[in-house]
């Protein structure tokens, strides 16, 4: 799957509510949420695009998204899963954070429910 940009990182900017550099170069910080909404939108568009039977249509439509065109849902997953990652960085002692390992926050799959194809056990 080629995966693709679903949000910018002026939206995550805004969504965090962390202000851009006021003379709008790049930061270390910019690089870091960079990579965390890559990571991100690579984790919620291969959740979404898992089927049980392979489905090319589903991956091509998930494929085809921009910022614009994009559901509004996957988005603000896909900013939800960034935050997680975000504040969740490994690097505190926050131990009643229950994490699934391989799996995205339950906030974030609640969000996607309705994009997700059910299994049956």
């Amino acid at each position: 799957m080629i995966i693709p940009t679903i949000a910018t990182l002026a939206e995550l900017q805004a969504h965090l509510r962390v202000p851009a550099a006021p003379d709008g170069s790049p930061s270390a910080v910019d690089a870091d949420l960079q990579q965390k909404l890559d990571a991100a939108t690579q984790f919620v568009c291969e959740y979404i695009g898992d089927r049980a039977v392979p489905d090319d249509v589903w991956i091509a439509t998930i494929e085809s998204w921009t910022p614009t065109t994009v559901p509004p849902v996957v988005k603000l997953a896909v900013l939800e899963c960034t935050a997680d990652y975000d504040r969740f960085r490994g690097d505190d002692a926050d131990m009643d954070r229950q994490r699934e390992p391989g799996f995205l926050p339950a906030p974030v799959r609640n969000l996607l429910v309705r994009y997700r194809d059910p299994v049956l056990a």
